[in-house]
């Protein structure tokens, strides 16, 4: 983990990602991060001392079986955040580890936890965060149950209707890579999906509009 220090990227972050889109500037002070793949942001019992907003980059959250094997919860991206359930006083659950090199913008809880509790400009933030999350997650359980219906549903969710990581899904879905594959080789088969490469698909251009159900 590097905390940028050159003021020019640091101009160069604030230019693209301003912080006044997340809180009110002034309030409490903040820093960005860089990490490299591979690197942890937080691990099981770990107090939670840092608020994150994702500039850019992903992290995968997952626990770890008794066996010692990933067990993917969900992925979080730009314009997501890691912390505000630890921002509350409570200890982290889980792992979250960077996909890819990931620059944050990231807050001291101890620091700026009762000032961001009182900026409206913070909670309409997290609101909305907060909202996208759980919309997610209500329609991958609960809408559908089948695997294929859910990858289908789930590929609507995304830019171009397309997978370009298979890793990144299995957390997003919550399911074992096995279960991924023979899903997408099943959607593939019946003209539902079009592969474009390794690891990387799209739902078929002739495919209809969802249901008003969310049912493909």
């Amino acid at each position: 983990m590097k905390i940028l220090q050159d003021p020019q990227q640091i101009l160069r972050l604030e230019a693209l990602y301003p912080p006044g889109r997340y809180f009110t500037p002034g309030l409490c002070p903040y820093h960005y991060r860089v990490y490299d793949k591979g690197e942890l942001l937080q691990a099981p019992g770990s107090s939670g001392q840092h608020l994150h907003i994702i500039l850019s980059g992903s992290i995968q959250i997952y626990s770890l079986s008794a066996a010692g094997e990933k067990a993917p919860i969900s992925t979080v991206g730009p314009g997501l955040t890691l912390g505000e359930v630890e921002l509350c006083g409570q200890l982290v659950p889980f792992y979250a580890e960077a996909v890819r090199r990931l620059e944050c913008l990231t807050l001291s809880a101890a620091d700026c936890r009762q000032y961001l509790r009182d900026d409206p400009v913070f909670l309409r933030f997290l609101a909305r965060v907060l909202a996208e999350k759980l919309a997610f997650v209500s329609n991958l359980d609960h809408s559908v149950k089948d695997m294929d219906q859910r990858v289908l549903l789930y590929l609507r969710t995304l830019p171009g209707h397309r997978i370009d990581r298979v890793g990144d899904a299995i957390y997003d879905l919550r399911c074992s890579r096995s279960s991924l594959q023979r899903s997408l080789a099943r959607l593939c088969r019946s003209g539902k999906l079009e592969k474009l490469g390794k690891g990387v698909y799209r739902l078929a251009p002739s495919l209809p509009p969802a249901a008003p159900d969310g049912r493909p």
